[in-house]
């Protein structure tokens, strides 16, 4: 729990300084991104099908008593036309450790789809489905299925804030076990986007999902991404995450897991 309110507190701190320079630095950029802008706000969307995809990797390594490394690689692929937005998200984690002669790998794969309808200029609907493999916590297969609205806090040229609130439910499968919980779920996720100059740029994500019932617990994940660009296409990132289970998948299994990465960034995108 300190270590949780730590880093909540730094993120805190972060957040109110890239918020100030953002306010002093408010000199707009060239052209907002049409895949994390409402279509109502683009008053020259070009007609047609729109294109986006971007992707990172970072590669961490450890070397002595423990030794080891792990693989991090993530894609998405953006769709458009109109007001409607397709949007597809994955992860994959490969991880191997080794103590002495015995040797531990571990894999995590995630999966998330959303088709997306923009209703007023600062809302949109939501329906997506979040697919979730991981060995560290005993996850044989996780799916969650969730349908709600997200509304733009904030919107400046070089700061936004949005907040989507949904409800679904969860199907999960533990690792050596044929039974498959079933729950309703109440699901939020808030982005933040701070351009701190043309090349730099910070990103934050928080999502939340409380599963609901008897047997009630929540989890949560918190990204933090600055990435700096060094051409169009191609940028270098630093990026922590943390994530939180409430209850412990197994014994022995920490509930709170960090990590801390650096690595390579690119993205291509069809013009507006």
């Amino acid at each position: 729990m300190k270590i949780t309110l730590l880093c909540m507190f730094r993120y805190t701190m972060l957040l109110i300084a890239l918020t100030a320079l953002s306010v002093i630095n408010n000199t707009s950029f060239a052209q907002q991104n049409w895949w994390q802008t409402n279509s109502l706000h683009q008053d020259s969307l070009q007609a047609g099908w729109l294109f986006h995809t971007e992707g990172t990797y970072s590669l961490d390594r450890a070397s002595g008593t423990i030794s080891g490394f792990l693989h991090d690689g993530t894609g998405a692929v953006h769709l458009r036309n109109d007001r409607w937005l397709l949007r597809t998200v994955g992860e994959m984690k490969y991880q191997r450790i080794s103590i002495g002669p015995n040797t531990i790998r571990e894999k995590y794969f995630y999966i998330d789809g959303a088709l997306v309808y923009d209703i007023v200029p600062r809302m949109h609907g939501e329906v997506g489905a979040i697919w979730e493999k991981d060995d560290a916590n005993r996850i044989d297969q996780r799916l969650v299925s969730y349908a709600g609205l997200n509304y733009e806090l904030v919107r400046t040229p070089r700061f936004g804030i949005n907040a989507l609130g949904a409800f679904g439910e969860q199907r999960k499968l533990r690792l050596g076990s044929s039974e498959v919980q079933t729950n309703f779920i109440g699901y939020f996720q808030q982005n933040m986007r701070v351009r701190i100059t043309d090349r730099i740029f910070f990103t934050e994500r928080f999502i939340w999902v409380h599963e609901l019932g008897d047997d009630a617990s929540y989890r949560y994940y918190l990204r933090l991404q600055a990435v700096f660009r060094f051409t169009p296409v191609f940028a270098g990132m630093i990026k922590h995450e943390i994530r939180y289970e409430e209850k412990a998948p197994a014994p022995g299994i920490d509930r709170l897991n960090q990590q801390l990465s650096i690595g390579f960034r690119f993205e291509w995108a069809s013009t507006n």
